[in-house]
């Protein structure tokens, strides 16, 4: 089950509303509360530790937001379906509609471990989660609507394949499954079906999808998974058998998807094949593929776990190599539409974006879930180019050697701008060897949010679209209980001394106590500023970059004066 396009005829499908659905009240009934209150960490569910914050569900009624398309596909405990938001921008979604009647018998906290899983995920290469409601029925994961199809289809009908394409496929799940596991988090249904394209265009990012059967781990505890999950052709020896295992689970999953999309058949023809690990390079097809490719599977699929190719051996692996110095050596970069900014302008964008307040960054986040990908104008691989060892967030340490690349040298000043890029987020840097470490980091909302051009959210069509989004109980103004509703959307509960900080901060905006109306709104985004800096650029009175960003009450931030070259960013 996940975010994936449905094929299917629309006119065999009903699009009969379910019974007794409520299209014209925001809120309903709550009956709901108890489902989060009871505890669940001795049930194998980590909560998130933050205690500013825990999970929670929106009570709200979820067919006053969405309308109800048609059906993308069916699961165990119920169904995925496409949707379309009721009001402006109108974008359409998927939604995973989980029947309580057909989980009679499961714990709860099985549940529970989805949405905590799933809320917290932030990579280029994972589905996103948008929002969470619950009736007495029924809980509603929405998530991103991947029209695209499964990377299986898009292989099997592909008549032209490169290695090199396929080499950037693969690389792709390796970062993005190396990401879930510097988190503990093993997806235990890794298959071509549960990746899925963005849409249709020739360019579209790949994504995974269905977290149903993933797990955190406890690091802290010495068991292992030994349940028998997962899709019997991608399931590693080890689960089979239903020995213990953890990670390297994944790792056997993601050999199969690349012996596949390298030969297009499957490496295993039945159980005892996969149980002895027994495949073989005997097709025609193989005779084209590089020896570091067959390489690279051979140390995959290997049914001794200690064995086995590590995660990151695979990312550094020789075919990767191979084929990006191929890549530069045959191909010329293409001239794509896309503004030339230099490192140092970022590092300037994430240094303001962490002086934003916690009102508007919290906005920004929110803005940058809904964003379509042709608005997000900054370069896919700049992430991926700062994250050097790709577990996709971007620590102080890799940041200082970015800054150190670029010729700053002071030590003093660099840890400075360390200190106000890096200082609020801290995460738990998972280790088998080292044990819990705390590092500061940016995830990558945090720097697509930092790094959007005012242009693409500063206008009156889009601060509308996300003040209507905000303004939940339709008042025409935003409150404190608005700002609670959108939270339970996202599956999160602030604690009341966050949500005092936050609205603190709104009130300086405030026309009226508490109550923030659409023109407040604008001012608190920095629309005047913006408008006004724009003013003057047309009229030609100053010259003023459309990155800079003036915050009331702050310090302008120092950066380095070393005269740096000017680099355009990484494509």
């Amino acid at each position: 089950m996940g975010c994936v396009t449905s094929k299917t005829n629309d006119n065999a499908i009903s699009r009969k509303k379910p019974e007794k659905v409520i299209t014209n009240k925001r809120k309903i009934e709550d009956n709901t509360s108890s489902f989060w209150d009871t505890q669940s960490q001795n049930n194998g569910l980590q909560q998130n530790t933050d205690k500013d914050e825990c999970t929670i569900s929106s009570i709200e009624n979820i067919y006053y937001y969405y309308k109800f398309l048609k059906k993308l596909g069916n699961g165990a405990f119920g169904s995925v379906m496409l949707a379309q938001q009721t009001k402006p921008p109108f974008n359409k979604v998927a939604i995973k509609i989980i029947d309580k009647k057909s989980v009679k018998g499961t714990p709860s906290f099985y549940l529970k471990r989805e949405v905590d899983i799933i809320k917290q995920l932030d990579h280029p290469n994972i589905c996103r989660f948008l929002e969470t409601y619950m009736d007495k029925d029924h809980i509603y994961l929405v998530m991103e609507y991947l029209s695209g199809g499964t990377l299986r289809d898009k292989f099997i009908n592909k008549e032209e394949l490169t290695e090199y394409q396929i080499s950037q496929v693969m690389q792709k799940l390796f970062y993005a499954i190396n990401y879930l596991h510097t988190r503990n988090i093993v997806h235990r249904d890794l298959k071509l079906e549960n990746v899925v394209y963005t849409s249709t265009d020739e360019n579209a990012e790949i994504k995974i999808i269905d977290f149903g059967l993933s797990k955190k781990l406890n690091v802290r505890s010495s068991r292992k998974r030994h349940t028998k999950v997962g899709s019997a052709y991608y399931m590693a020896p080890e689960v089979l058998l239903h020995e213990k295992y953890e990670r390297e689970c994944d790792m056997w999953s993601l050999g199969v998807m690349m012996y596949f999309l390298l030969s297009r058949e499957l490496p295993f023809e039945d159980l005892d094949q996969i149980e002895q690990g027994k495949f073989n390079f005997d097709a025609p097809v193989w005779n084209y593929v590089s020896d570091e490719a067959k390489d690279m599977i051979r140390n995959i699929l290997l049914v001794n776990t200690k064995k086995r190719l590590k995660l990151s051996q695979a990312l550094d692996h020789k075919w990767f190599q191979m084929m990006n110095k191929l890549k530069q050596n045959n191909e010329k970069p293409k001239n794509l539409p896309v503004p030339h900014r230099s490192y140092t302008q970022l590092v300037e964008k994430l240094v303001q974006f962490r002086m934003e307040n916690q009102f508007r960054r919290e906005v920004l986040m929110i803005m940058v879930k809904r964003i379509s990908p042709n608005e997000n104008i900054t370069p896919k691989n700049l992430f991926r180019n700062i994250d050097k060892d790709q577990n996709g967030v971007i620590t102080a340490d890799e940041l200082r050697l970015c800054l150190y690349e670029l010729g700053y040298k002071d030590i003093q000043n660099v840890d400075q701008l360390l200190h106000k890029i890096c200082g609020n987020n801290k995460q738990e840097n998972l280790s088998l060897k080292q044990g819990v470490q705390e590092t500061n980091y940016i995830n990558y909302s945090e720097f697509i949010a930092a790094t959007l051009d005012e242009s693409t959210y500063l206008n009156k069509t889009k601060l509308q679209q996300i003040f209507h989004y905000l303004n939940s109980t339709e008042t025409g103004y935003i409150t404190q209980e608005d700002l609670k509703d959108i939270m339970a959307r996202e599956g999160r509960k602030l604690s009341e001394n966050k949500m005092k900080e936050i609205q603190l901060e709104m009130e300086e905006f405030c026309s009226e106590a508490g109550k923030l109306n659409f023109d407040d709104f604008c001012k608190a985004m920095g629309f005047e500023q913006f408008k006004t800096q724009l003013e003057l650029i047309e009229g030609n009175e100053i010259h003023l970059s459309h990155s800079a960003r003036s915050i009331p009450g702050e310090k302008d931030v120092e950066l380095p004066k070393k005269s740096i070259p000017v680099l355009p960013l990484q494509i």
